[in-house]
C-alpha cells in the first residue's frame, strides 16, 4: 500500500486580489504577510459578548458537526497565528470534514477513498469505495460509518481500514450519519431516512416522497430530524414513526441544528432559516437572509443560530435564537452569482472564534461579533465544515488536499 507523503506547503495569496474591508467595518487591509501564514486583521479583536454556557461535547471530533445536534462547538482553541504545518493529498476534491479515531484523521473525497492519516500528515491506511462521499464519516467504537453515492453505508475498522460490514440501501447515502442516544444511527439516501442498530442492521425506514438531502441531527430524546426537497422538514421518533413534517416551502437542503431548547432549525432555498417547535414543528420564527442557504448550520454557546448564505452577497449571519433577529453579518466577496457562496457551517472554538472557509478559497477566523480576526488563502474551494483538535485545524479542500494548520512560531 502506497504511502502518502506529508509536505510542507508555503502557499501564496496572490491568486485573488485582496478584497475590500468585509463587513463589519472595523477590519482594515491586511498588511504583507509571510506565504503560509495567515494575514491578521489590524482593530480591536476583545470579546465583547459573553461566550455563552451551552454544552460542549468534549473530546476528538467523531461526527460532522461534532455532536448529534449539530451544534459545532469544539472545546478547542483555533491557533491565533496559523500557518500550513502539513499537507495530505487525497487525489479529488474533499466536501466534508474530517474526523479522528483512534489517534487517526479519518477524511474521505469526492473521488471515493477513505484515509487514515496520522497526526504528523503521513498515511496509516486507505480505502476506495467507488463512489462520491459527500457525508462526513461517523466514529463510533473503533468503527468508521460513511456512507456513499450509489447505494451502501460501509463501515470500516478504523486502526486498519479493514471493511467490516456493507448496507446496501436504496439511492444516494450522501447525508452524514449521526449517532443514536442507544449506540445506533440515522441516515438517508435517496428518499429514505433510515435507522440502524449498533451491529449495523436496519431497525427501521421511513420513505418520503421527495428526496431527502440534509444531514439529520438528534435530539436529546432520539428523535431524528431530517430535511427534504420539495420543503419539507421530518421528526421521526426512534421507533421510526412519524412525529410531525412541516412544510418550509422551497427545498430544505441545508443540514440541520438543534438548539439547546430543542429547537429544530432549518435553512432552504427560499434563503431562510427557520425555527420549529421540538413538539409539533409549529413554525416559531422566520428570518429571511437574502441568498439560498444551502450549507450546515450551527448553534453558539450563547444560542445565537449562526448560518451561512450563496449569493449574490455570500454571507456569514448571526441570529437571534429566541427571536431570529440578526445579529450581525459578515459578507464575503462574491462572483454576483446565486450559485457561489459559504457552504460550510462556523465552528465556535473554546474561546468563541467562529472559522469557516468558503467559495473564495480563503479560510477565515471571526470574533463572536463577526469581526474578521485573519484569513487564509488555501487551494481550492472550501465547501466542508472545519475541524479542529488539540494542537491542528484541519481543513478538506477542493484542490484535493487535507490541509494541517498550526500555530505560527
Amino acid at each position: 500500500m502506497a504511502m502518502g507523503a506529508a509536505a510542507l506547503v508555503p502557499l501564496t495569496l496572490a491568486r485573488l486580489p485582496s478584497p475590500p474591508p468585509p463587513q463589519p467595518k472595523r477590519v482594515g487591509l491586511a498588511p504583507r504577510h509571510v506565504p503560509g501564514e495567515a494575514q491578521a486583521a489590524p482593530g480591536p479583536s476583545t470579546m465583547l459578548r459573553p461566550l455563552g454556557s451551552g454544552p460542549v461535547r468534549p473530546g476528538p471530533p467523531m461526527m460532522q458537526r461534532l455532536d448529534p445536534k449539530r451544534t459545532n462547538r469544539s472545546p478547542y482553541r483555533a491557533p491565533r497565528k496559523p500557518r500550513v504545518i502539513w499537507t495530505f493529498p487525497m487525489g479529488a476534491p474533499i466536501a466534508t470534514p474530517p474526523a479522528l479515531a483512534e489517534g487517526l484523521v479519518i477524511v474521505a473525497s469526492l473521488g471515493g477513498k477513505v484515509a487514515a492519516v496520522t497526526l504528523d500528515g503521513k498515511e496509516r491506511w486507505s480505502r476506495e469505495l467507488g463512489d462520491r462521499i459527500y457525508g462526513g464519516p461517523l466514529v463510533q467504537g473503533g468503527l468508521v460509518r460513511v456512507g456513499v453515492d450509489g447505494g451502501k453505508l460501509v463501515t470500516l475498522d478504523a486502526r486498519t481500514g479493514q471493511r467490516k460490514a456493507t448496507l446496501e440501501v436504496d439511492g444516494d447515502a450522501d447525508t452524514a450519519p449521526a449517532p443514536m442516544p442507544d449506540g445506533g444511527f440515522v441516515f438517508a439516501a435517496g428518499k429514505i431516512a433510515y435507522g440502524v442498530r449498533r451491529d449495523g442492521t436496519v431497525r427501521w425506514r421511513y420513505k418520503h416522497r421527495r428526496k431527502l438531502y440534509a444531514a439529520p441531527a438528534v435530539g436529546d430524546d432520539g428523535t431524528a430530524y431530517f430535511g427534504a426537497q420539495g420543503g419539507a422538514v421530518l421528526a421521526i421518533a426512534p421507533n421510526g414513526e412519524l412525529r410531525w413534517k412541516t412544510a418550509l416551502g422551497s427545498d430544505a437542503d441545508a443540514g440541520l441544528s438543534v438548539s439547546d431548547d430543542g429547537t429544530v432549525l432549518a435553512g432552504n432555498d427560499g434563503g431562510e432559516v427557520v425555527a420549529l417547535a421540538p413538539q409539533d414543528g409549529a413554525i416559531r420564527w422566520r428570518a429571511a437572509l437574502g441568498g439560498f442557504v444551502r450549507g450546515a448550520l450551527a448553534v453558539g454557546r450563547d444560542g445565537a443560530v449562526l448560518a451561512s448564505t450563496y449569493g449574490p452577497t455570500p454571507a456569514v449571519v448571526a441570529l437571534d435564537g429566541a427571536s431570529g433577529a440578526e445579529l450581525w453579518r459578515f459578507t464575503v466577496r462574491g462572483t454576483g452569482s446565486r450559485e457561489f457562496g459559504v457552504h460550510g457551517a462556523p465552528v465556535e472554538d473554546a474561546d468563541g472564534t467562529l472559522l469557516f472557509g468558503a467559495q473564495d478559497d480563503m479560510l477565515r477566523a471571526l470574533t463572536p461579533e463577526g469581526t474578521e480576526r485573519w484569513k487564509l488563502q488555501l487551494g481550492g474551494d472550501i465547501d466542508g465544515t472545519v475541524v479542529l483538535t488539540e494542537e491542528l485545524l484541519l481543513v478538506g479542500c477542493g484542490d484535493g488536499h487535507l490541509y494541517a494548520l498550526g500555530e505560527s512560531g
